[in-house]
């Protein structure tokens, strides 16, 4: 399971700038800009010092995003779609081709 940090959205429901955060924290503004947009791992100490300043939980401060897998079933989900909206399409053009064939019958 792959995860996102959510601490910029909880900032600025805190009503928090990057620059007060990162003076909370005691990191410069580019350490904790890094840290908003770019980190992919966290130490704990740093775990706790956000929950601490953003009054949240830990499960808060994360976001199950999606993963490979979850990419690939949606892709296969809209590639079965597909599949059924062609042999629909299919049924119909014999359907009309039948229909059609009935109609000249009865004409001649």
């Amino acid at each position: 399971m792959a995860v996102k940090l959510r601490i910029g959205e909880l900032r600025t429901q805190r009503g928090l700038t990057q620059e007060q955060l990162a003076l909370r924290l005691g990191m410069s503004l580019k350490g904790y800009q890094y840290l908003e947009y770019k980190a992919t791992s966290i130490g704990l100490d740093l775990i706790d010092q956000l929950c601490e300043e953003l009054t949240c939980s830990p499960g808060d401060l994360f976001e199950r995003s999606k993963t490979t897998n979850d990419t690939d079933i949606e892709k296969q989900n809209r590639l079965n779609r597909e599949k059924r909206r062609q042999q629909k399409s299919e049924r119909m053009k014999q359907w009309w081709k039948e229909k059609r064939k009935q109609q000249s019958k009865k004409d001649q």
